[in-house]
């Protein structure tokens, strides 16, 4: 059998939410300027989660249908990916602030 075409970030599948990987891209840019007190409060996977739930899914199916959806995630949804992250931070930071004050 031929090695699968599917790609996917972290393990070969059959699909891929490009969504998922520009997102997990930018909360990793994002996370790199925040405080490391504050992100030992603050789960990536939290952060992805709450801006993934606010932007649409693009799914592909093959190598060439990931980089048609990215390249289109990019050009229509760049600037909403790098909102949806900023909000989940914010989000997810004062969710963290609210703990310590119990």
């Amino acid at each position: 059998m031929d090695p699968s075409p599917w790609v996917d970030p972290h393990e070969l599948r059959d699909r891929a939410n490009v969504m998922e990987i520009l997102v997990a891209e930018e909360v990793e840019r994002q996370m790199k300027r925040f405080p490391s007190a504050l992100l030992e409060y603050v789960k990536a996977v939290e952060v992805e989660t709450y801006a993934l739930n606010r932007l649409p899914p693009l799914y592909a199916a093959s190598h060439e249908g990931l980089e048609y959806q990215k390249q289109r995630a990019i050009r229509e949804f760049g600037d909403k990916i790098k909102t949806m992250v900023r909000h989940a931070f914010s989000a997810r930071s004062g969710r963290a602030s609210c703990r310590e004050r119990v």
